[in-house]
């Protein structure tokens, strides 16, 4: 039965002794199915591979025999075996596979939030990692060394490439412990302020909650004396919460210089595979000044199965830049985003209690005054 799936021949035998051939075939162990009486002789069929056994029995017998039909596995794939094209095309692929061997298929990411992944890829690809690419032990080296000293939510990281796949895993940064800041001189005012509240870690408290301080004022001191009038050096280390006025003060144009896109839009792509890479334009000629870009990336698959390849896009935007007229509410909303920008910076933990806005509009021009009342530390 299995010798027919993959190559049986059914046949006719007519003249000569047909009795004879049927009883030497079955001494011979050449078994025949389907045997049917035809005129002249019978119809039958047998494993491709007994045939020739078969015949030869019957040209002993002077028995005719005549091949009806060929049918199996076999028949239906001779065409293809007898393609030379098809074969070396396959050991064409079979060599680039064992070539790729050192080739990123695939990358995986073990360990890692959205947000976290995206960076990672991103300094992975800075150092040349990406799919396509061979890599080796120092590259790998280099990738792991890179997501350690440029993230600082990764604390430990390992790249194993093995079959084609690259595996980032990762460990999460343990938190640095906050290390107290001491001082061996005197803790002073920056502003002029009432003290709320103090926090003295090392030193001599100068002010006590509710005194009214000037800027430059000790606040908390380094040294004291003793009972013979001498000083003992020591440090000074805590903060001072002081109530205070913080006052900012800024001005914005309503007409201003903006870069503003003209609906052009072109791409760039980049393909790397094998190691190299190769660039195109989306758009032909000169394209005009980009005011806005936009990279993406990508991974082919055919099937679900990951190629060597890493295809990147990066869409540009033209422009130019163009005299705009700002809306009142736009101007202003631009200065109280600077003036909340320079209160981080200066009191980054300053908490606010009061606010006090002036504007004023003079010759297309916003004028603007914030005055706050914080509380914040004010040790220096």
């Amino acid at each position: 039965m299995k010798g027919m799936l993959w190559a049986g021949v059914a046949f006719t035998a007519q003249g000569g002794r047909i009795e004879t051939l049927l009883q030497r075939a079955a001494e011979q162990h050449l078994r025949l199915r389907r045997i049917t009486p035809c005129p002249g002789g019978f119809s039958a069929a047998c494993s491709a591979r007994r045939y020739p056994a078969l015949a030869r029995i019957a040209r002993r017998c002077r028995v005719r025999l005549r091949i009806r039909r060929r049918a199996g596995l076999y028949f239906r794939l001779r065409p293809l075996l007898r393609r030379l094209g098809l074969w070396l095309g396959l050991a064409v692929f079979g060599a680039v596979l064992l070539l790729s061997r050192r080739m990123i298929w695939s990358m995986e990411y073990v360990g890692l939030t959205q947000s976290v992944q995206a960076r990672a890829a991103a300094t992975l690809r800075a150092c040349g990692i990406r799919e396509g690419v061979c890599v080796d032990d120092a590259l790998l080296t280099l990738g792991e060394t890179a997501l350690v000293e440029q993230d600082p939510d990764i604390g430990w990281a390992s790249l194993n490439f093995a079959g084609g796949r690259l595996t980032v895993e990762t460990a999460p940064a343990a938190p640095v412990p906050a290390i107290r800041e001491t001082r061996y001189s005197d803790l002073t005012a920056r502003v002029s302020g009432m003290v709320l509240s103090m926090d003295v870690q090392a030193g001599y408290p100068a002010v006590e909650a509710g005194q009214t301080v000037e800027a430059g004022q000790v606040l908390i001191a380094a040294s004291k004396l003793d009972r013979q009038g001498r000083p003992v050096t020591g440090s000074a280390a805590g903060s001072v919460t002081a109530r205070f006025q913080w006052t900012f003060s800024s001005e914005q144009p309503l007409y201003c210089e903006a870069a503003q896109p003209d609906g052009g839009v072109r791409s760039i792509w980049r393909l790397t595979a094998a190691g190299r890479t190769w660039q195109w334009q989306g758009a032909d000629g000169e394209a005009p000044a980009a005011i806005q870009t936009h990279t993406h990336h990508y991974g082919l698959t055919v099937l679900g199965l990951p190629l060597p390849v890493a295809v990147e896009e990066t869409v540009l935007v033209s422009g130019s830049v163009r005299t705009v007229r700002l809306s009142e509410r736009l101007a202003l909303d631009r200065l109280r985003l600077a003036a909340a920008r320079a209160l981080a910076q200066e009191w980054p933990d300053a908490v606010t209690e009061t606010v006090q806005e002036q504007t004023e509009l003079r010759d297309d021009t916003l004028f603007y005054r914030l005055q706050l009342q914080i509380a914040a530390d004010i040790c220096q």
